[in-house]
């Protein structure tokens, strides 16, 4: 169970040690009491020595013997000692029996040392039991002296909490008033009371009675008052629970001296009697030991409560309930926590020494230990307050599995890249060979990697990130897969000319789309947003047939910022009765909200209910729009990727042409533009069919498009001449249709900004190129475009781009030096720096959205990858020289060998000679590279044996010449 019980102590031990007026605590006794965990009840007994204190306390613990009891004038128990015994009522509870040192010892002789004692037996009780012999006179009460000083010897808050208060004098009266909150029940227990209980015009008394009366005050503010009531007022004051016991001799005069040994028939009946009365009180009455807060105390804390109040008194310093309770909370909970903690990693490492699984069995085992741990901290924490160190243990478990997942992931990770690297290596050679550069190649291609994918996915135990690792290789292969299309198919010249001069565009774009139904005159307001008025510039129709199809764009400099361009957007005009498909006009409207930085919407006449009914097609956006992938949204909910749109959608322009009303509202009168167009897009209130319906456009509008614009633009000419607006002067266009244009373009210019992506990424010409056709290949597939996905996709592209403009200019600049091979090492390493800082640079000026460095690092390690084998190269030209210089040297030496000009006495002196010439004029030749000594090393080591040959051959021929002299 929680409440533990440990078994049960056989005798008393000593808990407090008093050497020589000095309190220590016996750590054998805290040790003991870690061990019970069960809410304590602690019962001590102070008074005056040689009182029978002990005696109670045997009694109390069921026991004849127990704490030692003297039977001569001399005080035995020294310190405080306690016995640990089971409540004999309450089975959940330990009592706690607590025998004091007794007070007044004349051996002693220390007073102060006795008021500690005193003070400890209150700090630690719940009930506190002050024994005496007697009657309970003046000369009793006066003996009860410590009382008097424990508010100089107890604080109830801490010098902290005090400076909070407002004044010191009220602050004091408070703690006064605040002690018998904390203090314990008090029992005065009068031994050898020999009286009847009687008072003088009161009669017969109840012993309580008789304590009371003992403890009357009196009247009168005189010294020998003041002195007389001082005890009596402190006992009142911080003990109002009290109780009397009066207990009369217990046996003869000549048997008291072995109380301990004798029978119950060898002690008085009433004796007996208040003994029993007074045990059966402390049982029924003696509640558990309480802290500042109510918090109830086990055996485990009772330790660290004795060890804290008397650290505190030895150290000089008065106890402090507050402390001592925040003192221990620290221990108790920095044990729970740890515990708690222990717990969980423990029964984590079996789950760990499965890696890679997945991540409901990781979730799974977390949730339990996680449960199993906060068990274990809350049957070890002890008041921890604001939850702080549960927070902690709860905040150290989330570490410790945010660890495990990453390990977990990294193992999955790891061996998933292991399994596709196995899988792919074959297509990865047929790549390599060029096996895919030709017709179908391809389909060809597509068909081996979808194999690949198969093997994969049926490969078992790969981990949470199967999915990611999959996806991620895919993707860096997007690269690969896109360049064999690419080769496989043959682009048109248009789409050549696109894709040139927006890969060569790095100025961020400004991108103004305009759409609305077919022969509304969008494309006029586009040359007029391009400086142009004539057939130069979009097509204008001047019949009821559509002339722009698809999406077309032109790009200007910007007017007003001359490092940005202005990339305008005319659609395909909606509701074309000749296309009949609003499928594909919905995918156009979609892609222009894509693309722009700034939407007009062009409609003619009114914006009333049939105007807003024609622009349906945002009521279709939350369908045809995704802003995360479908693993980002997998951990989100769907409502929050609405609310989400707005970030990126683009700035929104009502442009309404041949408007011929006033700008009037009824009830309102005049109005602006803007005003014009809030009015219509108000909503109507009720929920009927007929309100949703009305407000559904109306509502996705205000949703989608919260920066909202308005311009109403008049007839621009007479209706005769609106067939050739294009080719008019501007003095036969109506002044107030320039005046107009005139504000839309500078709107436009001023307000549309920089067109940019999820995560404020600015657009480039170059970028926008990417995002164009990652879009309409996603939506030609029958995908939903994801914001998400676009990004990464670019990302990739122009991240491999830079990769590649970035190693181009590190190899480049290398060919400069390798051409002078071999070189020092020194000259190959400083020209390695420049052109590595140079290749950086290059990458950075061309990188987008490198998450994680991956593309840079991959670059780091191109370029060392191509270092290190110019470093080889330059090695095996330096070996080669070297060789070719010493063939050269020793050409005429190796003739003579061969002539045999060394066989001869003096022959092998000759050929040192020689020999030496050639490493003199070996090592004064320039420009060996860093292999010179290593091949002159090598060389001079094969010709070792021919030295050794001409050697043996000069001392054989010297030693017959001597012969023959």
């Amino acid at each position: 169970s929680e409440k533990t019980m440990c078994s049960p102590m056989p005798d008393p031990i000593c808990l407090v040690e008093n050497v020589d007026g000095s309190l220590c605590v016996n750590a054998g006794a805290v040790e003991h009491l870690s061990k019970y965990n069960q809410p304590v009840v602690v019962v001590s007994v102070v008074g005056l020595y040689r009182t029978g204190k002990s005696y109670l306390l045997n009694r109390l613990a069921g026991k004849q013997t127990g704490f030692a009891l003297g039977s001569t004038i001399e005080s035995k128990t020294k310190g405080i000692w306690m016995w640990c015994v089971p409540h004999p009522h309450n089975t959940g509870q330990t009592l706690v029996l607590l025998d004091t040192e007794g007070l007044g010892d004349v051996d002693k002789g220390d007073s102060k040392n006795d008021a500690w004692i005193f003070c400890l037996a209150v700090l630690l009780s719940s009930t506190l039991v002050y024994n005496s012999r007697g009657t309970i006179d003046n000369t009793a009460v006066e003996k009860l002296h410590y009382v008097t000083e424990l508010a100089e010897q107890i604080k109830i808050k801490s010098p902290a909490s005090r400076a909070a208060e407002e004044e010191e004098e009220e602050e004091e009266e408070e703690a006064d008033s605040q002690f018998v909150q904390f203090f314990p029940k008090f029992i005065w227990a009068v031994r050898d009371f020999s009286l009847e209980l009687e008072l003088e015009e009161r009669g017969r008394v109840t012993e309580d009675e008789y304590l009371d009366f003992a403890l009357k005050l009196k009247k009168g503010l005189g010294i020998k008052n003041t002195n007389y009531n001082l005890p009596r007022q402190c006992i009142r004051q911080y003990f109002p629970t009290r109780k009397c016991f009066v207990f009369p001799f217990p046996a003869s005069q000549e048997k008291m001296v072995c109380l301990e040994n004798l029978d119950e028939s060898e002690i008085f009946p009433k004796f007996l009697n208040a003994t029993q009365q007074f045990c059966d009180y402390i049982f029924a009455e003696s509640k558990v030991k309480t802290l500042k807060g109510g918090y109830r105390v086990t055996g485990r804390i009772f330790g660290h409560l004795v060890r804290t109040y008397v650290e505190t008194i030895s150290s000089g310093k008065v106890p402090c309930l507050e402390n001592a309770v925040v003192v221990m909370a620290q221990i108790e909970n920095q044990a729970a926590l740890q515990e708690g903690l222990k717990v969980y990693q423990s029964g984590m490492e079996q789950v760990r020494s499965l890696f890679p699984v997945n991540l409901s069995e990781l979730s799974a085992e977390h949730q339990k230990m996680s449960n199993m741990a906060n068990t274990e901290f809350m049957k070890c924490s002890f008041k921890d307050e604001g939850q702080e160190y549960f927070k902690k243990l709860l905040g150290a478990v989330d570490k410790h599995y945010a660890e495990l997942i990453a390990q977990n992931r990294e193992a999955s990770d790891k061996k998933c890249q292991q399994i596709l690297s196995d899988l792919y290596e074959k297509i990865n050679e047929r790549v390599q060979r060029g096996e895919y550069a030709k017709p179908g190649g391809y389909h060809l291609y597509c068909t081996h990697r979808d194999d690949a994918i198969i093997q994969y996915n049926i490969h078992p135990s790969k981990g949470i990130q199967a999915d990611m690792v999959l996806e991620r290789f895919l993707s860096e292969k997007s690269v690969e897969a896109k360049l064999i299309l690419q080769t496989d198919e043959q682009l048109t010249e248009s789409e050549k000319k696109i894709r040139e001069y927006l890969s060569n565009n790095n100025q961020p774009v400004v991108v103004v789309s305009v759409v609305g139904l077919y022969r509304t005159g969008k494309s006029y307001l586009m040359n007029r947003l391009a400086g142009k008025q004539t057939v130069a510039g979009f097509a204008l129709g001047s019949t009821i047939e559509s002339k722009t199809k698809g999406i077309w764009m032109w790009c200007v400099p910007h007017p007003l910022n001359a490092k940005q361009t202005l990339v305008l957007l005319d659609t395909e005009g909606l509701g074309d009765v000749d296309k009949g498909d609003s499928k594909n006009d919905a995918w156009i409207f979609c892609l222009a909200v894509l693309l722009s930085s700034t939407l007009v919407y062009n409609s003619r006449g009114t914006i009333d209910n049939t105007a807003v009914e024609k622009l349906h097609y945002v009521t279709e956006l939350a369908e045809q729009i995704k802003i995360k992938s479908p693993a980002s949204r997998a951990a989100e909910e769907e409502e929050e990727e609405d609310c989400n749109f707005v970030q990126f959608f683009p700035n929104f322009i009502w442009t309404v042409r041949d408007f011929s009303l006033e700008l009037e509202i009824e009830k309102r009168g005049r109005v602006t533009e803007d005003e014009y167009l809030e009015f219509a897009l108000q909503l109507k209130k009720g929920l009927s069919i007929k309100n949703t319906n009305y407000n559904l456009p109306r509502q996705c509008i205000r949703n989608y498009f919260p920066t909202r614009k308005c311009f109403v633009f008049p007839f621009p000419a007479p209706e005769d001449k609106m067939v050739c607006l294009e080719t008019l002067d501007e003095g036969e266009i109506s002044p107030k249709f320039l005046n107009v244009t005139k504000q839309f373009c500078d709107h436009i210019f001023a307000a549309s900004k920089v067109k940019t992506l999820k995560g404020g990424y600015r657009v480039t010409g170059r970028i926008f190129g990417h995002l164009v056709q990652s879009y309409v290949e996603t939506i030609s597939s029958g995908k939903v475009p994801c914001l998400e996905n676009a990004v990464v996709v670019m990302a990739q592209i122009e991240n491999q781009k830079a990769f590649q403009e970035g190693l181009k200019v590190y190899q480049n600049g290398m060919e400069q030096v390798k051409s002078l091979f071999p070189v020092k090492v020194s000259e190959l390493s400083a020209e390695h720096q420049k052109m590595s800082n140079m290749a950086s640079t290059e990458f950075m000026k061309h990188s987008f959205k490198d998450e994680g460095q991956e593309y840079f690092k991959k670059l780091v390690e191109a370029v060392d990858q191509h270092y290190a084998e110019l470093i080889v190269q330059n090695m095996e030209a330096s070996d080669k020289k070297c060789q070719q210089i010493l063939s050269d040297l020793y050409e005429k030496m190796n003739e003579r060998v061969q002539r045999g000009e060394y066989a001869k006495p003096g022959g092998y002196n000759l050929y040192c000679t020689h020999r030496q010439d050639v490493i003199t004029q070996y090592n004064s030749q320039p420009n060996k590279g860093i292999q010179a000594d290593l091949v002159l090393e090598r060389f001079l080591s094969e010709k070792s044996v021919e030295a050794k040959l001409i050697l043996q051959t000069d001392e054989q021929l010297t030693e017959s010449e001597k012969k023959v002299q």
